[in-house]
């Protein structure tokens, strides 16, 4: 397939200390990516990177509107980008399941008020 794909741990991305493994695409299962899975090491690394996150002020500290704020900003990211992500998934549950859908309008419709909704 070719290069091993690195893991994000710690703010970086580095290739984790586990197996080699093959990422397979749902809908027709060709492999899209080859990873090393974390090692019990990695693990470790990530739970004390988390820990030490959460002990810095840079999120810890900020107002509660001003964090409010920049969720908002990432809910509403992904309802611009509804239609999209609604396709594609849309695409992955009949890949999978077999099954056709007659209304994917509908079914983007559902989705994205189910996002403006929260």
């Amino acid at each position: 397939m070719g290069a091993i794909e690195p893991i994000y741990i710690a703010g970086e991305w580095r290739r984790g200390g586990g197996e080699v493994y093959a990422s397979h695409y749902p809908a027709d299962g060709s492999v899209t990516a080859e990873l090393a899975a974390a090692s019990l090491e990695d693990v470790n690394a990530a739970i004390e990177a988390a820990h030490v996150a959460w002990q810095k002020p840079d999120w810890r500290d900020i107002k509660p509107h001003a964090r409010a704020a920049i969720l908002y900003r990432i809910g509403a990211l992904i309802r611009e980008r509804s239609e999209a992500l609604a396709l594609l998934l849309l695409e992955q549950a009949q890949l999978l399941e077999g099954a056709a859908l007659d209304d994917p309008a509908g079914f983007i419709t559902r989705i994205n008020g189910l996002l403006t909704a929260a």
